[in-house]
């Protein structure tokens, strides 16, 4: 019986990632959703109390794997609940720019609609953008010139980080595309990340 309500809810999972791509993240249709895979609407509301904890629940893998990522980077962990950041240096070389570029595409390969939702939330682009401007003002500092005071250094940081979240979008984006067309996205990750880390 545990097998049949596992095997159930992995269906909904699945149905609700179709959905996702489909119709994009505002269009979400329980009904649709439960269309899909045979069932009544209602029935969904026995494995999940609602649409958000539905939708939280294709999420949080991907939250996890890119908390993890980012602690890869650094010893600094990506805080979604926008807590404030450590600002302590951090040892962030312990991947070179190709191995990173790697990682974000497998993170994307593998939980693809959760890197959607994720790069779509403004909550959660809040949070890498905290993460990314306290890695780049902590440990670039060759960015900044020395007449720029503190307000200006943390302002340049920001446009950078805002560079980085939207160019990432543009590739992820066209990410399909891409593997259809025997491009090599890690490739082009790695030649955008360049630009910003050298």
């Amino acid at each position: 019986m545990q097998v049949l309500k596992e095997e159930t809810r992995n269906q909904i999972l699945e149905s609700t990632r179709q959905d996702i791509i489909t119709y994009g993240i505002d269009n979400v249709s329980l009904r649709r959703i439960a269309r899909n895979i045979g069932m009544s609407p209602s029935n969904i509301y026995n494995y999940f109390k609602n649409k958000e904890e539905l939708i939280e629940s294709i999420v949080l893998p991907g939250i996890q794997q890119i908390d993890k990522l980012f602690s890869d980077i650094s010893n600094n962990r990506l805080e979604f609940n926008l807590k404030e950041i450590n600002n302590s240096k951090s040892d962030f070389a312990k991947l070179s720019v190709e191995q990173l570029a790697v990682k974000i595409f497998e993170l994307y390969k593998k939980l693809d609609v959760a890197v959607i939702i994720i790069l779509g939330s403004e909550q959660y682009i809040e949070s890498i953008n905290k993460w990314i401007c306290n890695t780049l003002y902590n440990n670039y500092e060759h960015y900044f010139v020395d007449e720029c005071n503190e307000y200006e250094k943390k302002f340049f940081a920001g446009l950078i980080s805002f560079a980085i979240i939207q160019g990432f979008k543009k590739v992820l984006d066209n990410a399909e595309y891409c593997i259809e067309n025997n491009i090599n996205v890690p490739k082009m990750l790695e030649r955008y990340l360049k630009i910003f880390l050298g």
